[in-house]
């Protein structure tokens, strides 16, 4: 089940595609990015993630034509062989507690995306990413951040 980043939002969110590539649906239950990111989440592959004690929510909602129309949160499902657009309901590459210049240089970081199935397994693949731009402060969701920001 391979995952694919797109973009970055304004607001730091991350914005991915995930591609079931079973027979059957997939249920994304939970999307974690971390690792080497400025606002990591927990990490859901860890000996101390007690997913039934978890009041996360899954974490991501479907972005574009995936977006979900109705409360039955259908965009949680991936279709067998087919592919999904995701945007995280958090921002992984925002720096809650500020950045200066220095953060937002164009060197390699690496993250990992860890996909929670409805099943019970999980999947994790690291990612290599870049921050560029100028530190730029934003409020989103009554949270204030920083984030590299290119014009």
């Amino acid at each position: 089940m391979p995952f694919e980043t797109s973009t970055r939002s304004p607001d730091s969110r991350a914005r991915l595609d995930i591609e079931n590539q079973t027979s059957v649906p997939l249920l994304v239950q939970f999307v974690a990015i971390y690792g080497d990111v400025p606002n990591p989440c927990v990490d859901p592959q860890g000996d101390s993630f007690d997913r039934s004690a978890s009041d996360l929510g899954p974490g991501v909602v479907g972005a574009g034509s995936n977006r979900p129309l109705s409360p039955s949160r259908t965009d949680l499902v991936v279709p067998a062989a087919e592919t999904r657009a995701f945007e995280t309901t958090y921002a992984p590459f925002a720096f809650p507690d500020g950045a200066d210049a220095d953060a937002c240089t164009d060197d390699d970081r690496r993250g990992t995306v860890a996909i929670v199935h409805g099943s019970g397994g999980s999947a994790a693949y690291g990612f290599t990413y870049q921050l560029e731009g100028e530190p730029t402060s934003i409020e989103a969701d009554g949270l204030e951040a920083t984030v590299c920001r290119s014009e």
